[in-house]
Parts: structure tokens; sequence; C-alpha cells
């Protein structure tokens, strides 16, 4: 069980070699709470959001109760997949637990200087070829970097 202030660079700490999470944002430092109220993206267009590896969330209700809902709960189950992503109406997230698969290493390609009209003719093939793809330019217009990319 992780608490709500828990950041994704603390869970990846914690985990080390011994498991891993199916996605991560691209900004570690998020919490996992605010990341998954939110329904925060990783990469991939096949990966579902962060939310999705929530397997139980606590609240804490403005009066002071707890609420809990799992999926391991028959009779909050279903309540668990309406309310993760929850945008903080719910409540405090006061614990959660996720899903974690067995320890992975992930491989990175970087290309600099892509022709930034390429990269968008290809951008669909681009996608369905990798788990995560982030882009980055400068734009189209002048100066050091205008009308490239870089990918990774």
């Amino acid at each position: 069980h992780h608490q709500g202030g828990t950041t994704y660079t603390e869970v990846a700490q914690f985990l080390g070699k011994r498991g891993a999470l199916r996605n991560l944002p691209s900004c570690p430092q998020f919490t996992v709470a605010g990341a998954i109220a939110t329904a925060t993206h990783g990469s991939g267009v096949d990966i579902h959001n962060l939310s999705a590896q929530v397997s139980m969330l606590e609240f804490v209700k403005g009066d002071g109760s707890l609420v809990r809902y799992s999926r391991d709960d028959a009779s909050s189950r279903d309540v668990l997949v309406g309310c993760r992503v929850h945008l903080g109406c719910l409540g405090v997230v006061s614990r959660l637990t996720l899903d974690v698969m067995p320890y992975f290493e992930v491989e990175t390609f970087r290309y600099d200087d892509v022709p930034l009209q390429n990269m968008l003719d290809h951008l669909p093939e681009f996608w369905k070829s990798c788990d995560s793809l982030s882009v980055w330019t400068s734009g189209f217009g002048r100066g050091h970097g205008a009308g490239s990319c870089w990918i990774a």
C-alpha cells in the first residue's frame, strides 16, 4: 500500500528490481494520487492511463470517515473503476494499492534533427511501433531547431 502523497519516483525506488509498474508518467515527481485523480497518462497507444493500475483506493471523506474500494471486494469492484479518476471530488486519498508486474528493462532510442513534417506525416506509424513516444520541437518558425524535432 502507498500513501496518497507518494510520488512515482518513490514507488520506483521502493520497487527497485523487485518489480515494476506497467506505465509511468513522463514527470515521475507527480504524486500517484494526483496522477490517477486526473487520468494522467503515460505513453503508448495500447497502454491505459495511470489510474488503471490502481487495485484499491481509500478516501477520507469530508466528515472524516474512511471509505475503501477494492478490486478484491465484489461489492465495490465496479465502484472502484468509476472512482479512480475522481478529480478530488470524492475526498482525500489516504491509501492506495498499485498493480506491480515483474521487473523489466526499457530500451530507449533517440533520433535528433528529424524533419518535423516527416514526423507529422508518419506519426500514426510511430505511435504503433513503440510503447512510449515523446516528440519535442522548436516549431515551424525561424531560428535554431525550427522545422526539426527529436524523438525518443
